[in-house]
Formats: structure tokens, sequence, C-alpha cells
């Protein structure tokens, strides 16, 4: 009989302990050593794969496509088994996986036959973090000369859990869900961010472990009014961050020192909103990244945001009647860093989505007030 649990399990597993046991090296240990040793990790693995389980299930599709849908998760990572030394670095996570590899080529024929699209774009980056943390953790236990201290499954537990939860909370309301396209990118931006804050500094070589949330410290907030006066109130909390910027349906400037933490906070913003009641798509643009001479439209900014995989869902009729309903906010990170041949042309550009996003937010922020000369805007300084 087939029995999903054992089978997700058994096939997880193998492909996780073919990395560890390339790049682990367990001589000098006793038989029981080693035995207590690869029993911990089985336990640890076991505990971080339960939860993918009910997640397929829920899915109600037949024991045969769930039993190829693993199979394909496994046989696609496979070919990281043969060089582990990127794993073992950290250097990857499971959503960069999932970019790199199907950056230039589809999905798997299978996947696409079956109708698990929306499921394998979950489920794949799942897999494959667990197979960059796991190995991970127990380079770093046989560099601490295999001390019995389980703190670092036990965290690494903890962060997997909770990203895998918070994902599959993420609820439309009734009237909502027949919108299938925009929960599963909602989802699918949700868990990307939670991959990329909650379990930076979690690989090997770091020079601090641990949540994003154990380190991120929210930034003293403080409005400047038109009369540029400082209004003395402060937004201290994640509730009054999304009161302030987001319920409050304003454009806003956010202004700042280099390294005064205006990226990490929108980034925060970014996963704050995805996980709150919104209910819509929250876009993070790096102004950095872009090609200046050639602005992206609104239209393809969302589309690229999402993945080329949902692209054919995402119409622009879609992404109109998402604007109407105020169910997109964009962040848009790094203005201050633009050159100063490109300013102009870029304000301008931002100018162009405000009007074609009438009825959205749109938060972006600067170094230099006075490059803003003519913008609308409410203006919050880091202080």
């Amino acid at each position: 009989m087939f029995s999903l649990e054992q089978f997700v399990f058994e096939k997880v597993a193998a492909i996780i302990n073919e990395v560890i046991n390339d790049g682990v090296k367990y001589a000098g240990l006793s038989f029981f050593e080693k035995l207590k040793i690869q029993k911990r990790v089985e336990l640890a693995t076991a505990e971080v794969i339960e939860p993918l389980v009910p997640f397929i299930s829920r899915e109600g599709i037949s024991s045969d496509k769930q039993e190829r849908l693993i199979l394909t998760c496994v046989e696609e990572l496979r070919p990281l088994t043969v060089n582990t030394s990127r794993l073992f670095q950290g250097s990857l996570d499971g959503q960069m996986i999932f970019d790199e590899l199907y950056k230039n080529r589809p999905l798997p024929q299978v996947i696409v036959e079956d109708g698990l699209r929306d499921i394998y774009l979950l489920l794949f980056p799942r897999i494959a973090t667990l197979l960059c943390k796991i190995p991970a953790a127990v380079k770093d236990w046989e560099s601490e000369a295999w001390i019995e201290n389980y703190r670092r499954f036990d965290e690494l537990k903890e962060q997997l859990l909770n990203l895998f939860n918070k994902v599959d909370e993420i609820v439309v309301t009734p009237s909502k869900r027949a919108d299938e396209t925009l929960e599963i990118a909602r989802k699918m931006l949700f868990q990307k961010i939670k991959i990329d804050l909650d379990l930076t500094g979690l690989g090997a070589g770091r020079p601090m472990s641990g949540k994003f949330s154990d380190f991120f410290v929210h930034p003293e907030l403080k409005e400047v009014l038109d009369n540029k006066l400082i209004k003395e109130h402060g937004i201290t909390t994640s509730e009054d961050s999304l009161k302030y910027f987001i319920n409050s349906h304003r454009q806003s400037i956010i202004i700042g020192s280099p390294g005064a933490g205006k990226s990490t906070w929108v980034k925060w913003l970014q996963r704050e909103l995805l996980s709150s009641s919104y209910g819509g798509l929250v876009f993070r643009v790096d102004l950095r990244g872009l090609s200046l001479e050639l602005l992206p439209s609104l239209h393809q900014v969302v589309r690229e945001s999402i993945g080329k995989h949902l692209e054919e869902d995402v119409t622009p009729e879609k992404i109109n009647s998402w604007l109407k309903l105020q169910k997109l906010t964009f962040i848009l990170d790094g203005f201050d860093e633009i050159g100063a041949q490109y300013r102009d042309s870029t304000l301008n550009w931002i100018r162009e989505w405000v009007m074609v996003a009438r009825g959205c937010y749109e938060l972006w922020r600067s170094e230099k007030k006075r490059k803003m000369r003519g913008w609308n805007a409410k203006v919050t300084q880091v202080m």
C-alpha cells in the first residue's frame, strides 16, 4: 500500500544523505558515536520533512501523481550532489536554486502534464532548502568536533517549520478565492522572502547565525511636514508601519543617510505586508538592478517578479483588475544610489507609474530630499 509519509521521507532523506556523506568525514569516531550522530541527523531530517506530507495531501492529487511529484523534485536536484561545495558554503538557498535551474527552461514536462505546476512552484524550493541547510548544519557540527549540542538542528527545525507553516497559513477570503493566480503568486512571493530573510546566516562560514527577526530592530521613523518641521510621533512597530504607509493609502518617500537601514526595513515591510490581512501582492523593485537606459513598465515588473512560469496567467487584464482592487503595492528601493545623469528620467518614470497605478500604493525612498522637488508625497525620515 502506498504510504506518502514513508515515500517522501525515503526519497528526500536519501538525497540529503548523499550530500552529507560526500562532504562530511566521520574518521576517528567510534561505531556508537557515528551511530548517534547519524540518528540525530535522521531525526532532524524527519522533523523538517514531516510538514511536506500534509502540504501535498491537501492538494487532493492522486497517489501516482504524488509519487511523480516527489521523484521529479529529487531528480532535478540530484546534479547538486555531484559538486557539493556551494551547498556547504551556504551560498545557495532553495529559491535561488529554483530560479537558476528554470531561468532558461520550462518546468519538467511531467509536472505540466499532471497539472502540478502550482504545487511544484512552492514544493521544489522547500525541498531544495532542506538540501542546502541540513548538510550545512552537519558540516558545522563536524567543525565543532561533534560536540553533543543539538542547538543548531533545533534552530534549523524551528525556522523551517515556521517558514512552511506561515506560507501555508496564507488564506484568502472566500470572495477572493476565485482568483487562484493571486493566491499562488502571493504564497510564492512570501515564501521567497521568508527563505531570503529568515534563513540568512544559517549557512556555514557566516559570522552570525539566527533568524532575521533576532537581529532586526525597527528604525525610528518621523514624518517631515510641509513646513519642514518634524512631526513628533514615532513609527516603531509593525502595526505602526502598516497603518501609516499602507492603510492610509498614501505615497511616501523614505529618506536617510547611507547605512541607516532603509533597504533592510523595506524588505521587512514587504514580508510583513505579505503575511498580513492585506491579501494582495507586494513588489520590491531594486532600482540599482534595473537598466536605467530602458526602464520596465509596471506590467513588466509584475510579471517578471511573479516569475515566468505564471506569465500566461498574469495577463494585462489581470494586472489591471488587481490595480482597481488595490491589490498591488510597490516599494521602489535605491533611488539615492542612481547616477545623477539618470535621476530625472527615473523620476519621470516613477511619476508615470503613479498615473498607471492610481489607487495603488507606492513606497520608495531617497537619501536626498532635494531631488524630489515637485513630488506630491509624504516624507518620512529614518532618524
